[in-house]
């Protein structure tokens, strides 16, 4: 009967890996502190931000798998700028796995009547740091699936960042290096060492630790791979993400 269930845990997984899942974000936005009129005007915000990233599909990769995200958003100020209301807030986006990225200050026009969407040719500071975000948690998710297995889902995030660069260098000047370093050749091997990781995860908690030789191999890769990065850059942030979530 073990021995049956640890098969049928096998094949599940399997399943989840090869079906199309989604994407299920929950969003918390915070802005009791803001007069009145601004708390009026981001009421609906929260629910349009995740309609915005529940109600789309965005990949179809083979390897695409339920990934819950947690995003806060603390509004702590807002302001006019050419007669607009433009907010600076704190913005945090995490998923169980350890995709978390944070930002100090963003800064963004919204009105109650601002529309999202996804079919759109010219740069929109909200659906731009959403799209991109997204994007970043799914390669990272995708890299721990399939070595590697990220790459299409960076090149869509490079894609986002270049026209958030062209569109508005100063506010995104931030983020491409950060992203710049994730694909660098000094991070490269961070990313495969998630691979493993997860691999020898798989090993050990579905497939009950049968197999110790692939287990020990995909450790000591995992180890050999993290010490390369860290070798090279000892204060990477990137580094300390993935030790601090695992």
């Amino acid at each position: 009967m073990k021995k049956f269930l640890s098969i049928f845990l096998l094949v599940i997984s399997i399943i989840g890996l090869i079906s199309a899942q989604k994407i299920e974000a929950n969003v918390e936005v915070t802005y009791s502190h803001l007069s009145q009129s601004a708390q009026n005007e981001l009421q609906d915000f929260k629910t349009r931000l995740e309609e915005y990233i529940n109600g789309y599909e965005w990949t179809q990769d083979r390897l695409e798998v339920f990934i819950p995200i947690k995003i806060n958003i603390i509004v702590e100020s807002q302001s006019l700028s050419s007669g607009t209301p433009q907010y600076q807030a704190q913005f945090l986006i995490a998923t169980p796995s350890g995709e978390n990225y944070y930002e100090k200050k963003w800064l963004f026009h919204y009105s109650k009547l601002e529309i999202l969407t996804h079919d759109r040719v010219e740069y929109h500071q909200i659906a731009n740091l959403l799209d991109y975000y997204i994007f970043l948690v799914i390669a990272g998710e995708a890299d721990s699936h399939e070595l590697l297995g990220g790459t299409e889902y960076f090149d869509k995030t490079r894609g986002i960042l270049s026209q958030g660069t062209s569109a508005a260098a100063a506010n995104w000047s931030g983020r491409e290096r950060d992203f710049n370093q994730i694909l660098n050749a000094e991070h490269s091997p961070l990313r495969e060492a998630k691979y493993y990781f997860y691999q020898a995860v798989f090993l050990i908690e579905i497939a009950e630790g049968i197999d110790k030789e692939k287990i020990k191999e995909y450790t000591t890769t995992t180890c050999n791979k993290l010490m390369q990065v860290f070798k090279r850059r000892p204060n990477s942030k990137h580094l300390k993400r993935f030790m601090d979530s695992h």
